[in-house]
């Protein structure tokens, strides 16, 4: 199964998504509609936005450090007299610290409860280190989280070759390749996101991480039929990049990867009316994950996130390398949360309702 997902990596993300994009341009989508104009106007906005100052990664730590800077401070004191690689482990932490929570409140990204509860020790198994470990999440008694701490947990003490005799994820540091790139680093995180997000396809009578069926898809191709997404592996591996920064390690490749189709990014692309719904039933009603409906969506939003960047580096007359495709999430973000200010109880302002699995 880890190979099998391991051939459905990055380039296949990327590959699949832009599929369907072509199949919508060539015969139309019953369910959204693509709006060029919008298009344009965001890509000239985040381009003038980037030509006045750099966009930062809109990662997890630069979300925190608006939220919470005080945060930042006591995680910093707390890890005074830490070296630089006990600094790193600690930042692996807090990352997958932080999807946790963001299973927990799926409609809003509360990074800050993330390092709290890492400083608390709510995730070490002796309650007090800010260490995410098995044992840590064995003492979780959140309803809501028991399904997927059970699988993370089971996947820290199966893989002690990645997380070490204690099942701390922070170890993970200490195993990775010095030289690293994001197609090495997503094959070692497999375990983790097919932990994150069982969908319903099965192999070998198992759930897979984040890969849906949506027929017609990939024929020709090994594992034809099969859409691959790997949203909150994406999301992790950006808020990776930090803590390797602190050991003085760089994440190679930032530019092979495409942008993570999460719940939020859907909501996003439809804010800014670059995604349209064509009826009335997509906003509606409440659509189960592996529908044709999220799956188009979210297959729009990695394709269409990519064409927005390349525009912008074209309006900027700069390369992949310079400007990276993960570098505009957060002006994305950004963008989407004013125009959801400015158009408050607009009804073109469309959100759409997703049950059951977590990305």
């Amino acid at each position: 199964m880890a190979e099998s997902q391991a051939n459905l990596g990055l380039d296949e993300v990327r590959d699949r998504a832009w599929s369907v994009l072509a199949r919508i341009e060539r015969h139309g989508s019953e369910h959204f509609e693509i709006e060029t104009n919008a298009l344009g106007a965001v890509a000239t906005t985040l381009a003038e936005r980037h030509g006045h100052d750099s966009l930062p990664l809109g990662n997890g730590w630069w979300h925190l450090a608006e939220q919470a800077p005080d945060l930042l401070d006591q995680l910093a004191e707390r890890l005074a007299g830490a070296d630089a690689a006990e600094r790193s482990r600690t930042g692996f932490d807090l990352a997958l610290a932080w999807l946790i929570e963001r299973i927990r409140f799926p409609d809003r990204r509360d990074f800050a409860a993330g390092a709290r509860h890492l400083l608390e020790g709510r995730y070490a198994g002796d309650r007090r280190m800010p260490w995410v470990d098995a044992n840590g999440l064995q003492a979780t008694d959140d309803e809501q989280l028991r399904p997927v701490v059970a699988r993370l947990r089971n996947t820290l003490e199966e893989h002690p070759e990645l997380f070490g005799t204690h099942a701390r994820f922070g170890v993970l540091f200490d195993h990775l390749p010095h030289d690293l790139d994001t197609h090495s680093l997503m094959r070692l995180l497999q375990p983790v996101g097919q932990a994150l997000t069982a969908s319903s396809v099965l192999m070998g009578g198992k759930p897979l991480g984040d890969i849906w069926r949506m027929e017609g898809v990939a024929i020709g191709n090994p594992m034809p039929g099969l859409i691959p997404f790997h949203a909150f592996l994406q999301e992790l591996m950006l808020d990776l990049v930090g803590p390797l920064a602190e050991s003085g390690r760089e994440l190679r490749g930032l530019n092979t990867m495409p942008a993570p189709a999460t719940r939020e990014r859907c909501n996003q692309m439809l804010a800014l009316h670059i995604i349209r719904p064509r009826h009335a039933a997509v906003s509606r009603l409440i659509h189960p994950p592996g529908s044709d409906i999220v799956i188009e969506l979210r297959c729009l939003v990695t394709a269409l996130i990519d064409r927005l960047a390349d525009r912008v580096r074209s309006i900027l007359d700069i390369s992949v390398e310079q400007l990276p495709t993960v570098y505009l999430l957060h002006g994305i973000d950004t963008l989407a949360h004013e125009r959801a200010g400015r158009s408050a109880g607009d009804q073109a302002s469309a959100t759409i309702a997703i049950a059951g699995a977590v990305f």
